[in-house]
């Protein structure tokens, strides 16, 4: 019973992105679901939702829609997207064309740390690119809490 209960959950979901993918006007995320919503659509098809969260975080009306999109990218699976599409964008010289700015770097950098497949690649991209990482995040407050918020969730420290 409660499996069938979260498949029909899932489902809906899915429906609710689709139809909001479609038609944001007319079709929109309540605000309190947004993130659960996003989230299902990014476990279901992880490549188009990626894409679509990307579009949402340059256009959105919302205030926190930037947070949000940020926060749920850093949420996919795949190794491989977030190698070729999640870490570039948000360590990118070139804001707005497809990097996120430095003072928003810290959302998309947490959620990817706390994501267990997302982390090593993200700190193997900043260890291989330490001084583009710097220049980006810029001043030592943003570096302290970007470093702070990725790497806090690592629980070996022979990995650092």
């Amino acid at each position: 019973m409660f499996v069938a209960n979260v498949c029909s959950v899932t489902e809906e979901a899915l429906k609710r992105f689709n139809a909001w993918v479609e038609d944001p006007e007319a079709n929109p995320i309540y605000p309190s679901l947004r993130v659960a919503v996003w989230r299902a659509a990014i476990i279901k098809e992880p490549t188009r939702t990626v894409e679509v969260l990307k579009k949402e975080w340059f256009n959105t009306k919302s205030i926190d829609g930037k947070l949000f999109s940020l926060s749920v990218l850093g949420t996919v699976k795949d190794a491989d997207l977030i190698t070729k599409e999640i870490i570039p964008f948000n360590f990118n010289q070139s804001p707005p064309s497809n990097a996120v700015p430095s003072a928003d770097m810290h959302v998309l950098g947490a959620s990817v740390s706390a994501n267990i497949v997302g982390r090593p690649l993200q700190w193997e991209f900043m260890k291989n690119n330490w001084d583009a990482v710097i220049a980006k995040l810029g001043n030592p407050v943003v570096v302290d809490r970007f470093m702070n918020l990725s790497l806090s969730r690592f629980t070996d420290t022979a990995v650092i």
